[in-house]
């Protein structure tokens, strides 16, 4: 029995683990190979003697790349792994990694409570998984985690989300899928379903949040005496005390949203956008770039080179629109933001303003005869009063939220010195119903207007009696207790308001004779106030004259102006 013992321990100090039971014969060794998810070896397992060498070849399964390969020593020729000289049994440990790319260019259309989703497809793939949430940031290995996140599998560009929400947004994202693979989730795309856009209607608030006394801006409003300003009431008041419900967003009153390049509504935390939607006026506007481009922020016009701006624009087709134009002055000032400085504007939706480096701080044409907005200091000019209509200066284009139908008849009356023709009536008589107690109601922004200026009366079609002027002060007090027309209601029009009825085709005074007859002395017709401070500017508030074009400036509040006054109500009385 020792002896066999013996033997048999004198055989495997000869042969090694695996080897033969000759005392002569070279030893042995087992090699293995194995794998995780995504491919094959082949073989698994190969028997070496000492020195030898041996291959291995790697099957990959679609959407999958080799990652790492660990264990006895060798060298990775494309899918061969071939091991160097055996001196001992060893395990070959073979890993694998998703390398199915991602899907690129997802994109997202939305219609009446649906999105249409498309993306470029990847050449491995044999389906695509879509994952949709109504919060940001989809994670497609959590996307269930908060109870919202929905999957889709086994779709194809293009794919229709059908009955969501309209006015929510929705984030998106894809997956390509191979096999056993599934390739990381595209660049998320979040957009908004929307109905037939219907604005909110009347003018934007002038953004002016805060009130001032004969000393002092930026105070809690109301203003013991000074009761009626612009900060008292509006949007802007009832976004400040929380009342307010917005569509979008904004500051102050204003309420935009952002569209993406072929017209989509986008969630408000979208980085990239290219035009803005005011959804009060309804207005759709350009957003500048910065490029270098004929629409990047800096680039200037003469007014010559206008038109061919417009016909750039429009030929690609931006935001999904060929319908560009001009903005009308009265536009261009219902995106003044007029509680803060320059930019005055909504840095948020309007990012990318000018460096101010022009004579005149942030300078934009307009489709009226000349006449300039400065997001500098919110007034308007002329460009024949300073440098000429041969200055470059600044454009921003606008559209309607939906395609204007049939141009309808419009009319006017200029009684002054000039008219200016054939330039299109900015306020026409169609938008106005005119009552029999000497009050007007402007449909477009939804004011009850006062025809004559305060201390007049209208008779038999003509404005008569002496008119009044007053300084700030005094007129906010006059307003507040005035009755009128069976209406105790009356107030200082804003900046905004009083700009409104400007008439672009008359001059002389800019008014709509029509609607607000004058005395036969026109030049009567002269500065009016407006119940909107200046910020940055103590003691100054806003104002229109209406015999230099409808020049929008400032005064002191101590000055004698004229004053015409205003209600809220769309209702004939």
């Amino acid at each position: 029995m020792k002896q066999l013992v013996l033997c048999l321990f004198s055989l495997l100090l000869l042969t090694g683990c695996g080897g033969s039971s000759s005392s002569d014969s070279v030893p042995t060794f087992i090699v293995s190979a194995k794998t995780g998810q995504g491919g094959t070896v082949s073989p698994s397992q190969k028997t070496l003697e000492e020195g030898g060498t041996a291959s291995f070849t790697i099957t990959l399964e679609p959407g999958f790349g080799i990652y790492e390969i660990s264990g006895c020593d060798g060298e990775l020729s494309d899918n061969t792994f071939t091991v160097a000289a055996i001196t001992e049994a060893c395990d070959i440990d073979i890993a694998f990694e998703v390398t199915l790319p991602a899907p690129q260019g997802l994109t997202a259309m939305a219609d009446d409570a649906t999105l249409v989703l498309t993306w470029e497809s990847v050449s491995e793939a044999s389906s695509y998984n879509l994952f949709f949430d109504t919060v940001p940031h989809i994670n497609p290995a959590t996307y269930a985690a908060n109870g919202t996140g929905q999957l889709v599998l086994d779709v194809t560009s293009p794919h229709t989300l059908p009955d969501l929400t309209n006015g929510t947004a929705y984030y998106a994202v894809v997956t390509a899928v191979a096999g056993n693979a599934e390739s990381a989730a595209s660049e998320e795309v979040g957009v908004i379903p929307e109905g037939l856009f219907t604005p909110i209607g009347g003018l934007n608030d002038t953004g002016i949040d805060w009130c001032p006394d004969m000393h002092s801006n930026h105070l809690d409003c109301p203003v013991t005496g000074l009761e009626g300003q612009d900060g008292d009431q509006g949007r802007d008041a009832q976004a400040r005390e929380g009342t307010l419900t917005k569509r979008g967003s904004g500051a102050a009153g204003f309420d935009f949203t952002k569209l993406d390049a072929v017209g989509n509504a986008l969630p408000d935390t979208a980085t990239e956008w290219r035009c803005v939607r005011d959804n009060v006026t309804g207005l759709i506007w350009e957003e500048k770039t910065t490029d270098g481009g004929p629409q990047d922020r800096n680039a200037v016009y003469r007014h010559s080179e206008l038109a061919a701006y417009v016909n750039t624009v429009n030929n690609g087709a931006l935001c999904g629109a060929d319908d560009w134009r001009l903005p009308r002055r009265y536009e261009l000032l219902n995106i003044v933001h007029n509680g803060r400085n320059s930019p005055m504007i909504d840095v948020d939706f309007f990012q990318n303003m000018p460096d101010d480096t022009l004579p005149r701080p942030h300078p934009f044409w307009t489709a009226d005869e000349n006449w300039l907005v400065s997001f500098g200091n919110g007034t308007t000019q002329r460009t024949e009063n300073t440098m000429g209509s041969d200055e470059r200066l600044r454009v921003r284009l606008v559209r309607d939220s939906q395609a204007p139908g049939q141009a309808p008849t419009v009319s006017g009356s200029c009684s002054g010195q000039s008219s200016i023709q054939p330039q299109p009536f900015s306020t026409p008589s169609e938008d106005f119903i005119v009552h029999n107690n000497g009050t007007v109601t402007h449909t477009v922004s939804g004011l009850m207007w006062m025809r004559c200026q305060h201390g007049q009366a209208l008779d038999d079609g003509t404005c008569t009696g002496h008119e009044s002027r007053h300084t700030w002060e005094d007129a906010l007090a006059v307003a507040k207790s005035h009755n009128f027309a069976g209406y105790s209601d009356w107030r200082l029009p804003n900046k905004n308001e009083l700009a409104s009825i400007i008439e672009e085709a008359c001059r002389f005074p800019n008014l709509n004779h029509e609607i607000f007859p004058l005395l036969t002395d026109s030049s009567q017709v002269n500065s009016f106030w407006s119940s909107s401070p200046v910020t940055g500017k103590v003691g100054q508030r806003w104002h229109v004259d209406f015999n230099v074009g409808g020049e929008v400036t400032h005064f002191s509040s101590t000055s004698d102006l004229y004053i015409r006054l205003v209600r809220d109500t769309t209702q004939e009385p």
